[in-house]
């Protein structure tokens, strides 16, 4: 199935909008640092923060509600079977060999 354009630029713009949203509602937690290179500016706490600056701390503000997701897993080797535990013996089953048949031969005709 193919969007056409209009339908593609309508989904697109639901999600900036969503995004915006989001910036929106995370604006109260949001504290403006100014960077390194911005000595001008000074930190403000205030509820009127731009949602670029709110953009800025994101990574601050995600950091601080933590995720929902458990803790990874530790990798490595696994602890396989018990010590002493033996895997019972495969079951022999008979060898089959193909030949060809007759019908797949190929006819010499004389």
């Amino acid at each position: 199935m193919k969007l056409s354009n209009v339908e593609h630029e309508q989904q697109w713009v639901k999600f900036v909008m969503l995004a915006y949203v989001q910036l929106w509602a995370a604006h109260s937690l949001a504290v403006s640092l100014p960077r390194p290179w911005e000595k001008h500016l000074l930190p403000v706490s205030s509820t009127r923060i731009s949602p670029s600056k709110v953009q800025q701390d994101w990574f601050r503000i995600i950091s601080q509600l933590g995720s929902p997701a458990g803790s990874p897993k530790n990798r490595g080797y696994s602890s396989g079977r018990k010590s002493g535990e033996n895997q019972p013996p495969r079951p022999r089953l008979p060898i089959i060999k193909k030949c060809k048949s007759p019908a797949s031969a190929p006819k010499i005709s004389a």
